[in-house]
Order: C-alpha cells, then sequence, then structure tokens
C-alpha cells in the first residue's frame, strides 16, 4: 500500500514505477501538503476518500495510472484547485452534488470510462478555467452552465442535440480553446454563440488577470504545466503538455452539423485552428476566412461545401495545413503564398477542382466555367 509520512508542502513521485494502490491512512502525516503528484505510475484499486483529509491540499495529480471505481465527492470540495485524473479506468458519474465552496479552477478527467451527464452543480466551481472530460461516455447535450470557461474540451463522448444556449447569460467571452469533436452534434453552426467569443477577437487575456494562482505554482513545480490537452493539429494527434495562454483553437469535426459555413467565423481573427471536418455542411467556402491572419490549421475536408477556392485564403501566411478534400469544389486552385505548400492530398476528391497541386490542367470555355 501506498502510504507517506512528510511534512514537506510538496510532493512528486510521478514518472516512476510505483505499482501499489493508495493506502485509507493516506492523509495521515500529510498535513502541510499543498501539491501531489502521483502522475504516470502504476497504481491501481480505487482513489480513497481519505485522500480528501489532506487538509490543505490544493492541487491532485493522478493522472496516467490504472486507478478503478468512481470519483470521490470530497474531490469537488475546497481547497482542491487543480485535479488531473486524467487516463485511469474511472467508471461511474461525475460527481453531481457539489457545494457552492468549490474552488477548482483546473479539471482534467479525461480519458476514463464515465457516463452521465455534465453535472449542472459543476457551475457552483465559479473559478473553473479549465475542464477537459474529453474522450468518456458522457451523454447529454451543450453545457451552457459553464459559460466562463476558458477552455472545454469535450471530444469523444456521447453528446448531442445543437451547439448553443438560448438564454442570455451564457456569453462564453472567455473562451479561446473549444474540442467538441466525435459526437453527435446536429444543427447548424451556433451564430450567436461564436458571436460571443471576444476572446478570439481581440488581444484579450482574461487568464493572466484572473487567474495568478496557478502561474505561481507553476514557478515553483515546473511539473504541472499550464495546462494538457490532445488535439488534432497538423493531420496529428498531440498531446499539448503546455499551452500557450494565446492559443486558440475550435474543433467541431466529426458530428452532424449541417448548414453553411458562417461569416461571423471571419471575426475570430486571433484563431489559431479551425476544424470542421467531417460533418455535413453546404455551400461556399466564404471568403472572410481570409481574414484570420494568424490562421494555421483550416480543415474543411468531408463535406458537402461546392464553389470555388476563394482567393482571399492566399493571405493566410501562417498556414501550414489545409484539407478541403472530399466535397465538391470547382475551379482553379490557387498558385500563390501558402498554396504553393500543399499537397495533392489537400485536394484531392473534388472532381470539380484543376490546378499545379493535382496536376490536371484548366482551361476556359466559351461560357466562362473551367474545365481540365
Amino acid at each position: 500500500m501506498l502510504s507517506f509520512q512528510s511534512s514537506a508542502s510538496y510532493l512528486d513521485f510521478s514518472n516512476n514505477n510505483i505499482n501499489s494502490i493508495i493506502s485509507d491512512d493516506i492523509s495521515d502525516n500529510l498535513s502541510k501538503l499543498v501539491f501531489f503528484c502521483l502522475s504516470k505510475n502504476n497504481l491501481h484499486g480505487c482513489i480513497p476518500q481519505s485522500i480528501c483529509k489532506i487538509g490543505n491540499l490544493e492541487m491532485l495529480d493522478l493522472s496516467h495510472n490504472h486507478l478503478n471505481g468512481s470519483i470521490p465527492d470530497c474531490l469537488m470540495k475546497e481547497p482542491l484547485r487543480v485535479l488531473n485524473l486524467r487516463n485511469n479506468q474511472l467508471n461511474g458519474k461525475i460527481p453531481q452534488n457539489i457545494p457552492i465552496t468549490c474552488k477548482l479552477e483546473i479539471l482534467d478527467i479525461s480519458e476514463n470510462l464515465l457516463q452521465g451527464q455534465i453535472p449542472l452543480s459543476l457551475a457552483n466551481c465559479g473559478m473553473l478555467d479549465c475542464v477537459n472530460i474529453g474522450d468518456n461516455q458522457i451523454d447529454g447535450t451543450f453545457p451552457c452552465h459553464l459559460g466562463y470557461l476558458r477552455v472545454l474540451v469535450l471530444r469523444s463522448n456521447k453528446l448531442h442535440g445543437e451547439i448553443g444556449c438560448t438564454h442570455g447569460d451564457s456569453t462564453w467571452e472567455m473562451l479561446q480553446i473549444i474540442d467538441l469533436s466525435l459526437n453527435d452534434f446536429n444543427g447548424t453552426l451556433p451564430t450567436r454563440l461564436l458571436a460571443s467569443w471576444v476572446a478570439m477577437k481581440a488581444d484579450v487575456d482574461y487568464y493572466d488577470t484572473q487567474y495568478t494562482f496557478y502561474d505561481t505554482m507553476l514557478e515553483t513545480s515546473r511539473i504541472y504545466n499550464e495546462y494538457a490537452m490532445r488535439v488534432t493539429l497538423k493531420g496529428v494527434k498531440l498531446e499539448f503538455v503546455k499551452i500557450p495562454t494565446m492559443f486558440k483553437l475550435i474543433d467541431f469535426s466529426s458530428n452532424r452539423l449541417e448548414g453553411p459555413i458562417l461569416d461571423t467565423l471571419g471575426d475570430l481573427k486571433l484563431l489559431h485552428v479551425l476544424n470542421l471536418s467531417h460533418n455535413a455542411l453546404l455551400g461556399s467556402i466564404p471568403p472572410v476566412l481570409g481574414n484570420l491572419g494568424q490562421l494555421e490549421s483550416l480543415d474543411l475536408s468531408g463535406n458537402y461545401l461546392n464553389g470555388t477556392i476563394p482567393a482571399q485564403l492566399v493571405n493566410l501566411n501562417f498556414l501550414s495545413v489545409l484539407n478541403v478534400s472530399n466535397n465538391q469544389l470547382v475551379g482553379n486552385i490557387p498558385i500563390s503564398g501558402q498554396f504553393l505548400t500543399f499537397s495533392k492530398s489537400s485536394f484531392e476528391g473534388n472532381l470539380g477542382l484543376c490546378g499545379l497541386q493535382l496536376n490536371k490542367s484548366c482551361s476556359i470555355t466559351t461560357n466562362g466555367m473551367e474545365e481540365s
């Protein structure tokens, strides 16, 4: 059994080969502990309720182990501010009766076997900044009650319904990273919700102004970096150990979204990654996407988009990944700017497209249409 006796405020036993269960008396003789990290070991068994009796504990990291059972309700109570239970075999529901005294700022319970819905009482954690519940079996609809977050990751669950909120108090002004990929969301892209994402429009850093505790902890720990998140970027699944404070991402891929791509997206000028692939989107690619001057990755593949590729997209000087394959696009592929760096795979599956990248020449007919 794993048990400690220490007067330290900081304990880090991560990246070892500790093969044990966590003892029921884990809280004994750890009264001064603030930072406790057991990540990346071989811990198994349940998380004991007694771990909540470590009186001053503010950061707990049990990620990347083999823990099972349910999440103890007491972990959602003060004074805990950072809770990372990522990549275990935890099951059951997310604790439902979270008190108003909750002080959590970062919650990562991704890559487990959790079921049920995102509890409404999670909104009682008024200081929450980052929530990652991805890669579970969570059901329910879009969590409008969490409209104050900076990071929301719900990828690969069983969420459904439309993306958006009908009531007026869910503005999501601080949001800068949202990943809803691999769910069952339907309907059209949420015009009103997208318009409210102020942090993606202007150079406003809510994190630095409102959340100073975690930065202080970072300086002393050098272990639990700013935030960890797995996303698909540049066609590869990546895990960010540290997300830059100003990084902006929207990933709605692999759902059942329909209708047009909204001009509203052109207002999100600080966006770095936009992934709308593998949905049922219709219409043309809006030229206003050329306003996204910080964009590095744009994936619109696997939809029903038609028309031509807007010439305005050649203005995206930082674009290193483009994928518009498997749509119904027509016309000449631009041959300037970053478009000269994109391979055939970025455009294939569009029978009406032609150009250098596809090794398919274009010619102009008498009626002005382009053909090979």
